[in-house]
């Protein structure tokens, strides 16, 4: 006996009519996709938070650099001009302390 040709549909449209088909099979897929999305989101603000930190401690450790050649700076500076050490150096090279009618007032005019 001849069986009736049946219409053969296509995998595809098997599978959407499957997955779309009800209602509450697309409220399972919107949830699917809203927590692969979530998941991404999740994974991204980790890294940036995760980078946020390092260029924290960074900037951080230079700061601390910066403080330190600023306070060895601010030593040099006292130690070389401490006034015993310039006189020490002048009387080393013959100077010696300006006089009164040595000195000269220049005007502007």
């Amino acid at each position: 006996m001849i069986e009736p040709k049946q219409e053969r549909s296509s995998l595809l449209q098997i599978i959407s009519d499957d997955l779309f088909g009800k209602k509450s099979n697309l409220l399972a897929i919107f949830l699917i996709a809203a927590i692969i999305g979530v998941s991404f989101f999740t994974i991204w603000v980790t890294a940036e938070y995760r980078s946020q930190i390092v260029q924290y401690r960074v900037e951080t450790k230079q700061r601390v650099k910066l403080e330190n050649e600023h306070l060895n700076l601010l030593m040099e500076e006292n130690t070389q001009s401490q006034r015993t050490r310039v006189d020490g150096i002048a009387t080393k090279l013959g100077l010696q302390p300006i006089r009164k009618e040595q000195e000269l007032i220049l005007e502007k005019k």
